[in-house]
């Protein structure tokens, strides 16, 4: 862990479900925003979906 910096991420998910891998975005804290969660999510759903995720059954 390194003092003052913070991280963001996300969840990428196979066609079953399965957690397959994470994005993540890592920046000094003071550097941080908000406004990159939703984009961060919108890639991981991104690429869920192309791994054949469809969403909760």
């Amino acid at each position: 862990a390194e003092l003052g910096v913070g991280c963001i991420g996300a969840l990428v998910r196979d066609a079953e479900g399965r957690v397959i891998a994470g994005l993540s975005v890592s920046a000094p804290i003071e550097r941080r925003r908000t406004e990159w969660i939703p984009v961060l999510m919108e890639a991981a759903d991104e690429l869920s979906r192309r791994m054949g995720y469809r969403g909760e059954q």
